[in-house]
Parts: C-alpha cells; sequence; structure tokens
C-alpha cells in the first residue's frame, strides 16, 4: 500500500514538472545569443554563451569571438553584458626602396572591442514575443592599425550587425529589440538605433547616428531543431550608398540545458559584398550557450 502511494506521488511530482517545463516554452527563437537564445529554456537565471566568426581571404584571415552573459533579475528583466576579441593575420605591403620595389609582410593583430551593458525587457509568454533593451558601449576600442584592422574585417563579417561593438573612440548608446510572432513557424525581426557619441578630436563630428535591421523567418524542424534564414540591413551615412545589405540562413538546436547555433553571412551589395568576390567579405559563425 505504501508502494503503491509512493508511486502515484512520484509520478504526479513527475507529471507536474514536465508540464511546469513545457509551460515554460516555446523558448525565444533567436538564431544566436545575440538575439537572446536561450531565453524560456527552463525556468533559467543567468544564461553565458560565445559566438566565432572566421574568414579569410589572401590578404587577411580573421577569427574572433563575442562573449556574452544575461541575468535575469525577474521573470521579465535581464541584465546583460558582451564582451569581443579579434584576431586577424594580415598581409601588409611596404614600399622598400632597397629592394626596388615594393614587399609584403604578415601581421599578426589582437584586438579588444567594446564591452557592451545593458538592460532588457522580456516577454516569453503567448503567440507575440519579443526583447526589448537599452545598453551602452564603452569606448575601449582602438583606431591603431592592425589591431583596427582586425575590428573592422569582424564587423564585415556581419554585415555591419553590432557594429558598436567594434567602432573605435567611439562610445555607443544602443537599444536592442526583437520581435517574434508564431510557432512552430516563427517570424521575427531583429532592429536596433544606435547612437555613436565620439571620444577622440581624431574623429571630425561629434556624433553619428546609425541603425540596423534583420527582417527574418524560421521553422522548427523538429522540437530541437531550429532553421531559417534573416535579411540584415545596417544604414549609416559613412556606409557607401547608405546601406549594407546580408543574407544569413541560420540554424540552432536545443540540447539539454544549452544550444548549439550556425550561421553564414553573405554580404550581398557594396561596399562589402558580393561576399565572394576579391576583397569582399562573407562570415561564418558557430557557437553555443548554456542556461542555469
Amino acid at each position: 500500500m505504501h508502494r503503491r502511494t509512493l508511486g502515484l506521488t512520484l509520478g504526479c511530482a513527475l507529471s507536474a514538472f514536465a508540464n511546469a517545463a513545457a509551460a515554460a516554452n516555446p523558448a525565444f527563437a533567436a538564431p544566436s545569443g545575440f538575439q537572446g537564445a536561450g531565453l524560456g529554456m527552463g525556468d533559467q537565471r543567468v544564461r553565458a554563451w560565445t559566438e566565432a566568426t572566421f574568414y579569410t581571404q589572401e590578404a587577411v584571415t580573421t577569427a574572433a569571438a563575442t562573449f556574452g552573459a544575461g541575468y535575469r533579475v525577474s521573470d521579465s528583466l535581464e541584465l546583460e553584458a558582451l564582451l569581443p576579441i579579434a584576431y586577424s593575420s594580415l598581409k601588409t605591403l611596404y614600399t622598400d626602396d632597397s629592394a626596388g620595389g615594393v614587399r609584403s609582410e604578415r601581421e599578426d593583430a589582437l584586438a579588444v572591442g567594446n564591452p557592451y551593458l545593458g538592460i532588457g525587457r522580456v516577454h516569453l509568454e503567448g503567440t507575440l514575443r519579443y526583447k526589448a533593451g537599452l545598453g551602452v558601449t564603452l569606448p575601449i576600442g582602438t583606431d591603431e592599425y592592425p589591431d583596427a584592422a582586425a575590428g573592422a574585417v569582424t564587423a564585415a563579417t556581419y554585415g555591419l550587425q553590432d557594429l558598436h561593438l567594434w567602432y573605435p573612440h567611439a562610445m555607443a548608446l544602443a537599444a536592442p529589440l526583437r520581435i517574434e510572432i508564431g510557432d512552430p513557424v516563427v517570424l521575427g525581426v531583429d532592429a536596433m538605433p544606435v547612437l555613436f557619441l565620439f571620444t577622440s578630436d581624431v574623429v571630425s563630428k561629434d556624433t553619428e547616428f546609425f541603425v540596423q535591421v534583420a527582417p527574418g523567418a524560421g521553422v522548427y524542424a523538429t522540437d530541437e531543431l531550429l532553421v531559417g534564414a534573416r535579411l540584415p540591413v545596417a544604414c549609416s551615412g559613412d556606409i557607401g550608398d547608405g546601406a549594407q545589405v546580408a543574407l544569413e540562413p541560420y540554424a540552432r538546436f536545443d540540447v539539454g540545458g544549452g544550444f548549439l547555433n550556425a550561421r553564414f553571412t553573405v554580404n550581398l551589395d557594396e561596399t562589402l559584398g558580393f561576399a565572394f568576390d576579391t576583397g569582399k567579405y562573407w562570415g561564418a559563425h558557430l557557437g553555443g550557450g548554456l542556461v542555469f
């Protein structure tokens, strides 16, 4: 009799736990930790993630990583921090009078980008889900060669999305936003206006306004596998024709208390594309994270 009662009690407890876990789903259908992947995966308070990027052509090879962490101070409020780091091997040309021409050398650069600190309002219940935040980057990035080149190439591999993490001599005020609707087919948009406040006399102006937007769609092929594509667009007066457009297919796999993600940025137009032409830019990104 006691065994039967114990079995029923355990069964009810496991059923309640399963229902509670199901109630926490669906998780935020974001392609990577940048947009909030990991949010909604259970009742976690902390998420830690990283995303690495890789790019190579004859003149430059770049490998970079962004490390991120978020802490849920409540069900609807998250504190967030990002730290970007980039390494590049650059082919640099020098005039060499003694050799009667031009010589080239390889230079290595290791650059720390601008750390980001922010706070976001998170809403995961119902059909319409969103994350809206406000944050600031600290002006750590330098414009000295070759470190500045490492940061610039890394920004190019993302189609200039999240440029505030790499812009030298600039503190930035950013307002990241993600809105998504639907399940298992998810329509979404990531957007962020940024105001750059320049901290050096090297720059001839005091401020610069920048905006990025990335509409996209994803579908859960299984309960754990999300696949989709985005169309990132970056707009600034400093970009050649005023806008930089890219195409970005992605996949994310949720496993246990974490996730793995992969995406590929293809710059479509000037000034960074077409991606696979000589001297132009693409980016292969691989990341993952854990929730606690």
